[in-house]
């Protein structure tokens, strides 16, 4: 089952602005700049007052928030912590193989989920991506976008960010994982830009990476995830 077109927070392929703000069920997220990255875990009443970017329907490509990449020392820890947080407790995802990191997901509603995530001891150490190697953790480091039309073109918005906004989310990689009962997990992902280090993450972490559902037969996480 994919997102819902239209469901979830919109943001806009190669907009500016200062201020991101990511309206998720009742939490909210904000970064006003660089060197505030992801540092708030807030309760829905504080609501951010931030700058939308002006919509254009026939010249942007839009986008909205997939999900917010929570990174944590231990993911037991984190798991616990969260739900000291909001009194619901996250169900375990799984490993990324390969990248070193493991997670936990809790739906955040509307089609839009909170990614724990932290280096996984199993597997060899010098997980970076995501910015999950932060010296100062537990910390918001960044987020997913998906399209907001539900299309799993996702190359489209590649493009589209490569010409309006000079950037290159680069290459688009099939990506899977096993989830607890076996099953497989399947997408598309563009996030090269986001497997270089916290402290190299693309805008500070402004910049969403790029995910495309379409490959999974799955419920999307925010389904299949503990909600409050």
């Amino acid at each position: 089952e994919r997102p819902k077109p239209g469901h979830g927070p919109e943001i806009v392929a190669g907009a500016g602005s200062a201020d991101v703000v990511g309206r998720v069920g009742s939490i909210y997220c904000k970064w006003s700049d660089p060197s505030n990255r992801g540092d708030r875990l807030v309760d829905g009443k504080d609501l951010c007052n931030a700058k939308r970017p002006k919509l254009d329907d026939d010249n942007c490509t839009r986008l909205c928030v997939d999900h917010l990449v929570w990174a944590v020392n231990s993911l037991p820890e984190g798991i616990d912590a969260v739900e000291k947080l909001t009194g619901i407790r996250p169900c375990v995802g799984g490993q990324h193989l390969g990248l070193g990191t493991h997670n936990a997901l809790l739906s955040l509603g509307d089609s839009v989920y909170l990614e724990i995530l932290a280096a996984d001891p199993s597997q060899p150490p010098g997980a970076c991506w995501l910015g999950v190697d932060s010296e100062e953790l537990p910390r918001l480091t960044t987020f997913c976008a998906r399209r907001l039309d539900g299309s799993g073109d996702i190359e489209e918005v590649i493009n589209h960010a490569r010409t309006t906004a000079k950037y290159d989310a680069g290459p688009v990689k099939d990506c899977s994982r096993k989830t607890p009962d076996g099953r497989e997990l399947r997408w598309r992902l563009a996030a090269s830009n986001h497997n270089v280090g916290f402290s190299q993450l693309p805008g500070g972490g402004l910049v969403p990476f790029i995910i495309d559902w379409s490959p999974c037969s799955m419920p999307h996480p925010s389904k299949a995830s503990p909600a409050g």
